[in-house]
This record gives C-alpha cells, sequence and structure tokens, in this order.
C-alpha cells in the first residue's frame, strides 16, 4: 500500500500536533501561531485530493488500526476513509484552511491571538478524526472533543457576559444530545459484541441485532445529531453562538460541529435503513430524521425573517440548511443530503467570513438597520457575499444549472418530492421544504438589501466604512467561485461516493430479509424513474419560489425598513412580529427549564447536606462521642483500676520493707506470733481466727517498728 494511503490518519494528526506547538510557543510561533495551523490544513487538503484520486483509480481504501485495550475483549482505536469520508476530509481542510487564514486580519491586535490559531487547529483535527473513525471509540472520542473545543472557542472572549452564557447553553444543549450517542454505542456493544462499524453492519443487516432494537439504536443516534446539528428542539444553542469570533462561527457552521451530525447520520445510515418498513411509517426511524428536518427547515426560516443581526440571520439560515440535509437523508437520499451538506459548507462559509468583512469594516456594527449603501465602500465583500446568498438561495436558470446549492437543494426538494413515504406524509415533507425555500430567498434578499443596499441609515457609520484587508478578502473570493461552480461537480460526486463505499453490508439469506431486499430494489428502481420526473417540476416550482421571495424582499425594503416597522404595526402583523422576534418563546422556556433544573439541583443539594451528609455526619458524631465515652473509661476505669493495683503492691511492698529491721529478736518476735496464730487456727480451725490473730501480730510488729524497740512484749 502506498506510504501516504497507510498513514492516512496524520491529516487529523497534522493538526493536532500543530495545536500543541502553538500552544507551547506562543506568539514565538510562526505567524504568531497562524501559520503551523494553516499549513496541517494545507497539507491536509492536498492529502485527501491524493486520497480522492488514488481511490477513483482503484486503490485500497486507506485504513488501519491501533490496539487501545487487550484483554478479554481487545478494543482497537481505527480509521477507514471511503469516497464519501475522502470528499468530507477534503471540505473540512480546504474550508478550514480558508477560515484560519481569513482569522489573521479578524483577530489581529487580539491579546489571546495565538491561543485562538491554537483551538482552531484542535477543533479541525477532531472534526477530521471524526470523518475519518471506523469504530464507535474512535468517533466517540472525536465527537466529544469536537463538543470541548465548540464551547472554548464560543467562550473564546469570555470577558463578555453574552459569551460566557452562550458557550454554557452551546455545552448544556449539545450534552443533552451526546447522551444519545452514549445510549447508542452501549447498546450496538451489547448486540453486536463490537464496537467496528462494518461489524455492527453486517449484524444489524443479518438480523443479529433486532429491527426493534435498532430502530431505538437509530433513535439514539439521531437525537445525538439533533444536538449537534441544532435541530428542534435542540436548535436553541445555534444563534446565541454568535457571540464568539466569526471565524469561529464560520468554522462551526460550515465545516465542523453543525456538520458532524449530518455526518453521523449519514455514515451509520444503514442502522436507520432496516427499520424502513414504509408501510408503518410512524415506526421507521427514517421518517423522522426527515420529519424533524423538514419541520426544522420551515421553523428557523421563519425567525430569520426578522433578525436585524447580520450573523443571526445566518446562524438560523444554518439551521434551516440543516434541516434540509436531515430531510434528504431521512428521505433516503443519502448524497443529496451529503451533497447539500459539501455545497453549504462553500457558500455559508463565504457567508459568514463575509458577515465577518462587513463588521470589521465598519468598526464592529452588527445591526443591519445601521448599514446600507455599502457595495459602493466594500465591492469585494459585496460580489462574494451575493454570490454565496444566490447559491444559499438555489439561484438558477431551470434545465440549464445554476449556482451549488441549485443542484444541491433542488435534489433534497426532488427527493422529498419522490419520496417513498405515504402521500399525505410525503407531500408535507414536500411542501415544508418548499415553503423553506421561498422563506430563504426571502430573508436573504433582506439581508443583502439592508446591507448593501438603500441609503446609508447611519452616516458615521458608512463614512468610515472600507473594504478589508486581502488575508480577509482571498479566502471569499476562492470559496465564491465554489458557491457558483460547485454544484456542475455533482454527477462526478455522486459516481465516485456511491461506487466507493467502505463498509459493504453482505446480503442476509434470511428470507424475510432476502424477499424485502428484492422489494427495497424494486421500490428503488421506481425511486430513480420518479426522481428523476420530479427534478423537472421542482426545478421550476423551487425558481418561482426563489423569485417569489427576492421579489417581496424589494418590495417590503427596497426602500429600507420603514415600510415593514409600518406593517409590524398592524395588529394581527404585531403579534406574530413579536412571536417571531422572541423566537416563539422557546428560549425563555429553555431558561424556565433551566431555573428549574438548577432548583431541582439545589433542592437534591439540601436534600444531600440535610438527609445524606447529615445521616453520614450523625453516624461520624455517634462514633466520635462513643470514642471519647470509651477513652474516659478507659482513663478513668481501666487505668485506675491498673494503677490502684499497682499502688496497692507498691503500699504493701512498703509495708512489708518496714519489717526488715535487720534486728534478730523482731524477726522472733513475728515467727513466734506466726506460730502461735497458726496452732490457734488449726486448734479452732477457723482461717477467720488465723487473720485476725496474723493481723493483730503485724500490728504489734508495726507498733513495736514504729516506737523503736522500746517497748517489750
Amino acid at each position: 500500500m502506498d506510504v501516504l494511503f497507510a498513514n492516512a490518519y496524520l491529516i487529523a494528526l497534522m493538526p493536532a500536533l500543530a495545536f500543541g506547538i502553538v500552544l507551547a510557543l506562543g506568539r514565538r510561533a510562526p505567524g504568531g501561531g497562524a501559520y503551523l495551523p494553516i499549513a496541517s490544513l494545507a497539507v491536509g487538503a492536498l492529502w485527501s485530493i491524493y486520497l480522492w484520486f488514488g481511490i477513483q483509480n482503484g486503490a485500497p481504501l486507506p485504513e488501519g488500526s491501533f490496539l487501545w485495550a487487550a484483554g478479554s475483549v481487545s478494543i482497537d482505536f481505527g480509521f477507514r476513509i471511503d469516497g464519501g469520508g475522502a470528499v468530507t476530509l477534503f471540505m473540512v481542510s480546504f474550508v478550514a484552511m480558508l477560515i484560519v487564514t481569513y482569522a489573521q486580519g479578524y483577530m489581529r491586535g487580539d491579546p489571546l491571538y495565538s491561543r485562538f490559531f491554537a483551538y482552531l487547529a484542535l477543533f479541525s483535527a477532531a472534526m477530521l478524526g471524526f470523518v475519518m473513525s471506523s469504530n464507535l471509540l474512535l468517533l466517540f472520542a472525536c465527537w466529544e472533543l469536537i463538543g470541548l473545543m465548540s464551547y472554548a472557542l464560543i467562550g473564546f472572549w469570555y470577558h463578555k457576559p453574552e459569551a460566557a452564557k452562550a458557550c454554557k447553553k452551546a455545552f448544556m444543549a449539545t450534552r443533552i444530545g451526546d447522551l444519545g450517542l452514549t445510549i447508542a454505542v452501549v447498546l450496538l456493544y451489547r448486540e453486536a459484541g463490537s464496537l467496528d462499524l462494518q461489524v455492527i453492519f453486517e449484524k444489524v443487516a443479518s438480523g443479529v441485532v433486532s429491527q426493534q432494537m435498532a430502530f431505538w439504536v437509530a433513535m439514539a443516534l439521531f437525537w445525538a445529531a439533533v444536538g449537534k446539528s441544532a435541530q428542534f428542539p435542540l436548535h436553541v444553542w445555534l444563534p446565541d453562538a454568535m457571540e464568539g469570533p466569526t471565524p469561529v462561527s464560520a468554522l462551526i457552521h460550515a465545516a465542523t460541529m453543525v456538520a458532524a451530525g449530518v455526518f453521523l447520520v449519514w455514515r451509520t445510515y444503514p442502522i436507520f435503513a432496516v427499520t424502513a418498513d414504509f408501510a408503518l411509517f410512524p415506526y421507521c426511524a427514517p421518517f423522522w430524521v426527515a420529519l424533524i428536518g423538514g419541520f426544522t427547515a420551515i421553523f428557523a426560516s421563519t425567525m430569520a425573517i426578522v433578525q436585524d443581526d447580520i450573523k443571526r440571520v445566518l446562524a438560523y439560515s444554518t439551521i434551516s440548511q440543516l434541516g434540509y440535509m436531515m430531510l434528504g437523508l431521512g428521505c433516503g437520499a443519502l448524497f443529496a443530503g451529503m451533497f447539500h451538506l459539501l455545497t453549504h459548507a462553500f457558500f455559508k462559509a463565504c457567508l459568514f467570513m463575509g458577515a465577518g468583512s462587513v463588521i470589521v469594516g465598519t468598526h464592529h456594527v452588527q445591526d443591519m438597520r445601521r448599514m446600507g449603501g455599502l457595495y459602493k465602500k466594500m465591492p469585494i465583500t459585496f460580489v462574494t457575499f451575493v454570490v454565496a446568498t444566490a447559491a444559499l438561495c438555489g439561484i438558477g436558470i431551470p434545465g440549464v444549472g445554476g449556482t451549488a446549492g441549485f443542484f444541491s437543494k433542488d435534489a433534497v426538494l426532488a427527493a422529498a418530492k419522490a419520496s417513498p413515504y405515504p402521500d399525505a406524509p410525503g407531500q408535507l415533507l414536500y411542501w415544508m421544504a418548499q415553503l423553506g425555500a421561498f422563506l430563504t430567498a426571502f430573508y436573504m434578499a433582506r439581508c443583502v438589501w439592508l446591507t448593501f443596499f438603500t441609503k446609508p441609515r447611519d452616516a458615521h457609520v458608512y463614512e468610515h466604512a472600507a473594504e478589508t484587508p486581502r488575508c480577509m478578502t482571498t479566502p471569499l473570493i476562492v470559496l465564491s467561485v465554489f458557491a457558483l461552480l460547485g454544484g456542475f461537480a455533482g454527477g462526478y460526486l455522486k459516481d465516485f461516493v456511491e461506487g466507493h463505499q467502505g463498509y459493504v453490508v453482505e446480503a442476509s439469506p434470511d428470507a424475510w430479509l432476502a424477499e424485502h431486499g428484492v422489494v427495497a430494489q424494486h421500490d428503488a428502481e421506481e425511486a430513480v424513474h420518479a426522481e428523476h420526473a420530479a427534478h423537472a417540476y421542482v426545478e421550476r416550482a423551487s425558481f418561482l419560489c426563489a423569485a417569489a421571495g427576492i421579489v417581496l424582499a424589494v418590495l417590503l425594503f427596497g426602500g429600507g425598513p420603514a415600510k415593514a416597522d409600518a406593517m409590524v404595526r398592524w395588529p394581527g402583523v404585531a403579534f406574530v412580529h413579536r412571536l417571531l422576534v422572541n423566537k416563539y418563546y422557546l428560549d425563555d422556556l429553555w431558561a424556565a427549564g433551566i431555573r428549574v433544573l438548577v432548583w431541582f439541583e439545589i433542592l437534591l443539594a439540601r436534600f444531600d447536606w440535610s438527609v445524606v451528609d447529615g445521616l453520614v455526619r450523625g453516624v461520624g458524631g455517634a462514633t466520635l462521642w462513643l470514642m471519647r465515652w470509651a477513652w474516659d473509661f478507659d482513663r478513668w476505669v481501666i487505668d485506675k483500676a491498673v494503677e490502684a493495683f499497682a499502688w496497692v503492691v507498691y503500699g504493701a511492698g512498703e509495708t512489708l520493707r518496714q519489717t526488715q529491721t535487720g534486728q534478730v529478736h523482731t524477726y522472733l518476735l513475728v515467727t513466734g506470733a506466726a506460730a502461735v496464730a497458726g496452732i490457734l487456727a488449726a486448734v479452732w480451725g477457723s482461717l477467720w481466727t488465723f487473720a485476725w490473730v496474723g493481723g493483730a501480730c503485724l500490728l504489734a510488729a508495726l507498733a513495736w517498728r514504729t516506737s523503736g524497740g522500746r517497748w517489750y512484749v
């Protein structure tokens, strides 16, 4: 195997090493810390292209494993790069490289300049490692590292209270979602006995993992994707993530974090597919993916139309476009969902960096109401922003072609139109997506018009506005080219991705699955014809929706926001506007839920302190009291009894010592007295007599000794 194929894991390892070096050297690192991440990502992008063409020419897929734990069960870290993985690796590396290059101008003068680039490098490394993971252990580790780095980067300007709150909110929301991945990993390991994706997919397809279990695993995986890819109802963290620096917003919204959830569903789709009994669609995991995705697409679009912060408009746009990706995957159009993920990365990165260019060029103004007329002041930013907006709206000529979004979004819409679900659910999915396309064109045309056209509404902002440095505009130009022309590569990419899958599931000999496979193949053939038939209709409908959205935006905002502001004062419109501005009060509901959670945590803490800890403290106090009582008893009873015995012995010894006078007549007197006592005891047979006589003799001897022998018996 080619050495570059065998060591393809270095694509992810190089940015991780750049992180360590930049963090250690700080400002002393090349370029103040920017050059090493840029170089590592550039090499990774070129390496991905090499792998891409090598795989296309028939080279074996790059893969390998490293032993992590050995015992009764061995667990490896493994990587495998198939067609979809190679394309995604290139997208992540290339877009991240352009964003890091752009960040040199945006972050110029920041006191934590080098740390910022170190974080960007590790963030990119985590995403690259996630894409090439071939087992759930490495996938889970990279998934969690992505969440950790997003927390660090969203709250990078931690001195701002809004940024500190935003990073905590993102961390909590994504942790709620990550619980799903944890459950899925545990269940799959228990059912399949392995963490390797190929083994898991084979056992799922063969029925070792039951359909019911596969359904719950799929829903757990999707719940994890809902958190990372900001789908309803865990979307609330993404708009607040705009408090981070704009390069972070571009990286999160285009190439890394939010893409991870979509890629997770795409990579693990064999688990979703076995639950796809379309006759019973409510129990089919892909249907719920499509339904949540379609709802999120239109739901986020409604909130984007009332945002005045240019970055928040793009944030809600990202949520909506991620919904489109999930819709495509849920309808079984795996390449459509993946293709929209790739094209979205280019035009959304261009849009976010274009917004950052506007913010820097206007000296950190983000409110579109204070802008206007900037196309004269910032021509490069204006042109690239408009091109990326056209791609986002899917602008193109039906039957001919258009921007990248024209191809990828229409592929998703066509999949929804020709979905295998029953009529009512299928039509619901399609019309939600089509309405979302209309709203997308409306709010993006509003954004462009208020920012670059109309008369300047703040003279100070307009007079001091200027084009940004070349290090910021060059990435915009490159990304706008991809946003404009990238869609024409869709046919080639589809053949490449579908023709070089890294996880092949063999057909099961089981009769039911074999029969299901025949039916599925027949349905797939019909779906291809239905999708081709739907494309022409979808292209025309999408064109009309986009045109209608743009025309309506120009009519309402062509002269500035005054006309729309007047409409907002209408009673019915005012209610809807207030509802949208307050984001359907979901953030308030989230805050209330957090307060309830905090209250519950405080209650648990008090219960722990008062009851659990109180019981422990009580047992400890009782033990201490018992110990002290035992100590006192030992000291005043046991020890004193021993001491008293010792004193008695000592006193008896002292007393007996007094009888040792050295005088013979004294010894004779005592001996005689003892003899008399013995005789009396023998005669009377009484021990008491012996004791009394002996005592009397002893007292007489003591008296004799005390008197100094001056009296005689």
